[in-house]
């Protein structure tokens, strides 16, 4: 079956909705996706209707909110089995759409296909391994049976023993976290194959002794390629930068170094790592390293200005900012791939999205306005619809148990994977955690004719936001029971309850401490990749990245219109505008005639670039865009969202690519401060993949410049194996043109190859394949008379160069062979490394189609094609 035109219809002639739809979660003979909203309905009614199988208690009743006791009316009331069958079925079909609650990648797919034996998590946390070669590959194995099932994972790192410590087994001394973290990425990269997915968050609190060399650690953008990274920073270490001091990191990390006195602190060399007692008294460290603090956040703000990563996460706001801190099952060790769910180990989280754009009634007009009530009822339903999914995702765990035992593999592989399902279960069903958020948020304000910046108006948005979730978990409580474990003492010590739920919802604080709540956590702002595209909305929390974009798209046609022709082979392009659905959308609303979406759509792809931005400076995101709001705003906004959300927030913060490292620190900081659990950068320009021009055109290679006969030459030195090998660089207007790699040649001058040394001669062409290197006080003859497999290197090489391959690409094609450290391909890049430009623009592009990648509520998502990292 190929792409009807009815499911173009469905989504206005958005073709990128349609292939993303299509492509991802389309099942058998669904033409739309009201076809699948059909099969989602299905298992949440049968699930629904369980929960009315019993007969409420009559006083439970006037227990319940106002709202809930018009929702769950039909528990108390008898009403025929048909009957409530039909109300449920069309609540829920109101309710699971495109245009209310958006449910998340995982149950997208997976609900009501059985067949796939998949989770319907989004993410997992495994927790922390245990400081063994055992501890670490158990969480392997764990995090290969999560990825496997379609969830991400995230595992903290902080238990691993540091670089340098003292271990009982051959090797006497630990290799350290970052050797550890390159393996939970290769396997991350082994298993997102085939279309599977693999998505991994790994962090390390700043406390610990390797923690620098784990922030420098994707600096170099070819390792941990696999893996998110993000430094988890506790209050101590943000006040000894405020004051500008010195700190202990230690091993443990949580053991306690107000232990020691000043006088032996003080003897303390920084920057060494000191064995304090070999196997710990008490809570006394192991080990422990002085350092000052600020030393470490600069090499921390120059990463995140160079490379975005890594990413931060307060601690101390954890503790203050959610209620599941205070039970230690519950208590978040880390995050999932995008940060917007701490979890404690074992625990997992299904999203899902409110679609707010569509709350707002009139959009775009003088009328245009939004009611509590409507904010209000579709939060708690879209909370009940969440705690649902938590019993079919029971459900779907034990199917995949099922099909583990049914299985062929041996009995002793088996036991393995069921364990780690058992333990998800475990917490699924006793902490019933929830991922309730919101999407289109940027699109909600300006179809309400609102600047992204309106702090005033989101603050009551999301006060009665959470006042609806609040009531919808307790009760779901009062009729179905409480989280396993909830403890009316410990909730009496949560921070959160004390400063956020207890001052500003005493009402339902007053209920939650009589009666319980259902859901350990449960309300987030989560990332929405592919379900903004299906939306035709700006994703999560963000507001608008573009509102168009230029595409080219090559002439096969002789009446194809030209309007770019490359100068390096002549090809002919047409372009075209990528359009903002929900700009589209708002010109059909304000056209002096008011338009079809198809006819608007048609009308805006064929103007140009200069009466496209005209148009777009009278549309409400004027102004409101990613690069053009200021860090301080959108630090505001996210801490106003915070206080009302238990999990966190993932977002990202566009900055441009001149931006001072110094704002950069100003940004996490105030971060700090707002009561933010975590906060990500993306500076523009500074992750690169596949490499594209700074106007954003892919790269396409030259034709290779005709080579003079001399040309100058850099003589470098490689050893490996108990080889010298002469490295000699041939450069046409100081870049690189050709390499020859030589070995056996005796007598010759060596060069540490690790460093930027080299001396600098002349390449000679003799004759068409004779070529002499000449050096002031050497000559190398016949450099191209080699080694095969030298010479074969050689001239791949030399090819790449000619046709002016950029080195940060040439650089990317060797590491895919994956070399081993100290291996010939290893220290060959270390030498092209020196021949990178400093200030080489890139942007990063799709691995699927080439097309750019745009960072976004903590994720990277492809505007082209939809494929995302998340």
């Amino acid at each position: 079956m190929t792409q009807s035109k009815k499911l173009l219809d469905f989504f206005n002639q958005d073709q990128l909705a349609a292939d993303v739809w299509y492509g991802k979660y389309r099942f058998g003979d669904e033409e739309t996706p009201d076809d699948m909203d059909k099969r989602h309905v299905k298992e949440f009614l049968e699930k629904e209707m369980e929960r009315f199988a019993f007969e409420a208690d009559p006083e439970l009743f006037d227990n319940l909110s106002r709202y809930g006791q018009t929702r769950f009316r039909h528990l108390f009331e008898r009403i025929p089995t048909n009957e409530l069958r039909k109300k449920l079925e069309a609540n829920l079909t109101k309710l699971i759409n495109l245009n209310t609650v958006v449910l998340s990648g995982s149950p997208m797919q997976g609900i009501g296909r059985h067949n796939l034996y998949s989770s319907l998590s989004n993410c997992f946390v495994v927790g922390q391994p245990y400081d063994s070669y055992s501890g670490i590959n158990l969480k392997r194995h764990e995090i290969t049976e999560m990825m496997k099932r379609r969830g991400g994972a995230g595992a903290d790192l902080s238990t691993i023993r540091p670089r340098g410590a003292s271990v009982h087994n051959q090797a006497s001394v630990s290799s350290g976290v970052v050797l550890f973290a390159n393996g939970f990425s290769n396997q991350t990269l082994e298993i997102a194959q085939e279309g599977r997915r693999g998505a991994l968050m790994l962090s390390l609190n700043i406390l610990h002794p390797d923690s620098l060399e784990f922030i420098e650690s994707k600096q170099d953008l070819t390792k941990i390629t696999g893996a998110n990274i993000s430094t988890g920073i506790p209050d101590e270490f943000m006040e000894a930068i405020e004051s500008d001091s010195d700190i202990l990191l230690r091993f443990p990390v949580d053991s306690n170094v107000s232990l020691f006195t000043q006088e032996y602190i003080d003897s303390l060399n920084y920057n060494e790592l000191y064995n304090v007692f070999e196997f710990g008294i008490g809570n006394y460290p192991e080990y422990v390293k002085k350092i000052k603090a600020k030393d470490y956040w600069d090499t921390l703000i120059e990463c995140a200005w160079t490379t975005a990563e890594p990413g931060i996460l307060f601690l101390g706001n954890w503790k203050r900012g959610g209620p599941d801190w205070v039970y230690e099952k519950y208590r978040p060790v880390s995050t999932n791939p995008c940060s917007e769910i701490p979890m404690s180990a074992y625990d997992a989280c299904r999203l899902l999205s409110v679609n707010t754009y569509k709350l707002v009634k009139n959009p775009f007009t003088k009328n245009a306005s939004i009611s509590n009530s409507d904010v209000y009822s579709i939060f708690y339903e879209q909370l009940i619809i969440g705690d649902i999914l938590v019993d079919l995702e029971l459900d779907y765990i034990d199917r995949i148990i099922g099909k583990i035992k049914s299985g062929k593999d041996p009995e002793e592989l088996k036991h393995s994977e069921i364990i780690v399902w058992e333990k998800v279960k475990d917490m699924a069903s006793s902490g019933r955690r929830c991922g309730a958020g919101f999407t289109a948020f940027g699109d909600m304000l300006a179809a309400l004719n609102l600047p992204y910046y309106s702090p005033a108006f989101i603050e009551e948005l999301f006060r009665t936001k959470m006042e609806a979730e609040l009531d919808a978990t307790i009760d779901l409580a009062i009729l179905y029971g409480t989280f396993d474990g909830f403890n009316q003492e410990l909730e009496k010590k949560s921070i959160y309850n004390q400063n956020v739920v207890s001052k500003i919802f005493p009402d339902q604080y007053k209920r939650m401490m009589e009666f319980g709540r259902r859901n350990v956590s449960w309300s987030t702002a989560a990332p929405v990749g592919s379900g903004s595209i299906l939306t035709q909305s700006c994703s999560g929390i963000e507001c608008l990245f573009k509102p168009f974009y230029k595409r080219r798209k090559k002439c096969v046609k002789p009446t194809d219109r030209v309007d770019y022709i490359d100068s390096a082979d002549g090809q002919k392009f047409s372009e075209y505008f990528v359009l903002h659905p929900k700009f589209i959308e708002w010109f059909s609303i304000v056209s002096d005639e008011r338009m079809q979406i198809g006819g608007a759509k048609v009308f805006l792809e064929n103007l140009k670039e200069p009466q496209l931005n005209k148009l777009f400076e009278k549309s409400p995101w004027y102004g409101s865009c990613a690069d053009d709001l200021n860090w301080k705003q959108r630090v505001e906004i996210q801490s106003i969202v915070q206080t009302y959300t238990t999990h966190a927030i993932s977002s990202t913060i566009n900055l441009p690519k001149d931006i001072e490292k110094s704002v950069i620190g100003n940004i996490y900081m105030s971060s700090w401060k707002a009561g933010l659990k975590g906060n990500t950068v993306y500076r523009d320009g500074s992750r690169n993949g596949i490499l594209s021009s700074s106007s954003d055109e892919l790269f396409v290679p030259q034709k290779a410049i005709k080579r003079p006969n001399t040309l100058v030459a850099h003589y470098h030195t490689l050893r490996c194996n108990k080889t010298i090998y002469s490295i000699i660089i041939g450069l046409f207007e100081g870049k690189p043109y050709e390499i020859f790699i030589i070995s056996g040649v005796p007598g010759l001058p060596q060069i540490i190859d690790e460093t930027n040394e080299f001396l600098v001669g002349e390449i000679v062409k003799e004759s068409k394949n004779w070529y002499n290197f000449v050096y002031d006080t050497f000559l190398i003859k016949e450099i191209t008379d080699v080694e095969h497999d030298e010479k074969l290197i050689s001239i791949l090489l030399s090819g790449l160069m000619a046709h002016r391959t950029p080195m940060k690409s040439i650089i990317k094609i060797l590491d895919k062979t994956q070399p081993i450290a100290g291996s010939f391909t290893h220290r060959l890049i270390k030498i092209l490394k020196h021949y990178v430009p400093k200030d080489e623009e890139t942007v990063e592009v799709c691995p699927v189609c080439g097309g750019m990648m745009k960072h976004d509520n903590g994720c990277v998502l492809c505007i082209d094609c939809g494929h995302s990292k998340c």
